[in-house]
């Protein structure tokens, strides 16, 4: 049990603002950019489900809903 409290117990980890010397301004920059990344995440497979479903005519669009099936996995 001890050596599951050092690997996953928070003692180890350091806080992310420590590495940025808590600047407020570039901790605020990290946010937006994580957000932004998060929500990419989120509307690429909504984007393509919607563009294979209007375009009927794509000859491989099967290959669409794969990629869209496997993102959504991951998350």
């Amino acid at each position: 049990m001890d050596l599951v409290t050092r690997l996953f117990g928070q003692n180890s980890f350091m806080p992310r603002g420590h590495c940025y010397l808590w600047d407020p301004g570039l901790m605020r920059l990290h946010l937006i950019s994580d957000f932004l990344i998060a929500a990419a995440y989120l509307v690429i497979p909504i984007t393509l489900l919607l563009f294979v479903r209007k375009r009927r005519d794509l000859p491989f669009n099967w290959m669409f809903e794969i990629a869209r099936k496997q993102a959504s996995n991951n998350n």
